[in-house]
């Protein structure tokens, strides 16, 4: 008895540090991830800033003289800010992302990621008019995606869903399946990815079944039909 109680208490002080020890890997996956986008927008983002502010400064200075001038600057200001977002969002979309010497994935991949990420039973469901998105926002989509893959339990015969449904002011993704006993840092790391983008992650278990449903805006002028 004082053998099994001893074994017992260990069991539980264990499973307590390796609980303690998901969480801290899950937060430095987080930051990790941070880190990296704020190495690769840092100096992006200095230099369009400076051009932008030039260019206002330059408006403001032809604004009594030359209003047509003036006007001309402000709508580079403007351009160059919209165009300053744009390329924001793409470096954010590679978020921890491997440089390939190939193509990078796209929507369009995710029935090949089905077959390869899992053995149970993955079916794919688009809904909604189809847009071409930019590359960053496909390419995150596609890894939200596998990331959620991985924080469900890979059983042969078992039934995993995933939804891609696409409306005229966002991209949802609803993917379903029995939930894994060790998600690890699948979560974090989906979760991480979709609050840069601005979006939403909602996780629900209910019968084990688990589904996690991804909201993503799409911005006036980020996709086109």
């Amino acid at each position: 008895m004082r053998s099994r109680t001893e074994a017992a208490r260990e069991l539980r002080a264990r499973n307590a540090e390796l609980r303690a020890q998901r969480e801290q890997t899950a937060e430095l996956a987080v930051a990790a991830d941070r880190a990296r986008v704020a190495a690769d927008l840092h100096e992006f983002v200095h230099e369009r800033i400076a051009a932008i502010a030039d260019a206002a400064s330059t408006g403001r200075d032809l604004l009594a003289a030359d209003p047509a001038a003036a006007q001309e600057a402000l709508v580079q200001v403007e351009n160059s800010g919209r165009a300053t977002l744009a390329q924001m969002r793409e470096v954010v979309g590679n978020l921890r992302a491997e440089r390939l010497t190939g193509p990078q994935p796209v929507l369009a991949d995710l029935s090949d990621l089905l077959e390869r990420a899992t053995t149970a039973d993955a079916r794919l469901t688009v809904t909604g008019s189809v847009r071409v998105l930019p590359a960053g926002l496909e390419l995150s989509a596609y890894r939200i995606v596998e990331h959620l893959l991985e924080a469900l339990e890979d059983v042969p015969r078992a039934r995993i869903d995933v939804r891609l449904r696409f409306t005229e002011s966002t991209l949802e993704l609803d993917v379903t399946g029995p939930p894994s006993q060790q998600p690890g840092t699948a979560f974090a790391t989906a979760r991480e990815r979709v609050a840069v983008l601005g979006g939403s992650l909602r996780v629900e278990t209910i019968a084990q079944r688990c589904t996690a449903s991804v909201r993503l805006p799409l911005t006036p002028g980020y996709a086109t039909t």
